[in-house]
């Protein structure tokens, strides 16, 4: 049987998806580039990830009227991390998706959002533009 000890537990305050997160960003990080990668892997993983993201998290506005986002409300955090994910993932951006992702980003910036929202949507648009010219 499997004992968890004392290495199962997180610090005070520390959220159980800060865990979920790490562990997925180390796994995304040692993915091969996508000209080496399983075409089954690079379309119902990767580019999956990202259309689910930006469809599912990223864009949709649920907020009536055209109001900010509170500072540290639920989906303020959702998106701030959705956004930085796609960063991370904008190498997996070929260049047969990368058109519909470029027309869902700019889609993404016509809403009414932080600062802090919009410069990780300006850094994955950049990232994106400089890989798909």
């Amino acid at each position: 049987s499997y004992d968890e000890g004392d290495y199962a537990v997180l610090p005070e305050g520390v959220s159980q998806t800060s865990i979920v997160r790490g562990f997925l960003i180390v796994f995304l990080s040692k993915l091969p580039n996508p000209d080496s990668m399983n075409k089954e892997v690079l379309t119902k993983l990767c580019h999956y990830l990202i259309m689910w993201l930006l469809d599912k998290v990223c864009l949709p506005n649920d907020r009536t009227g055209r109001t900010l986002l509170t500072t540290g409300s639920t989906e303020y955090v959702q998106k701030i991390r959705a956004w930085q994910a796609l960063c991370m993932l904008h190498r997996f951006v070929t260049p047969d998706i990368a058109s519909e992702v470029l027309k869902k980003v700019f889609e993404g910036m016509s809403q009414l959002l932080h600062g802090q929202i919009r410069y990780w949507i300006e850094v994955f648009t950049i990232q994106v533009s400089r890989k798909n010219p």
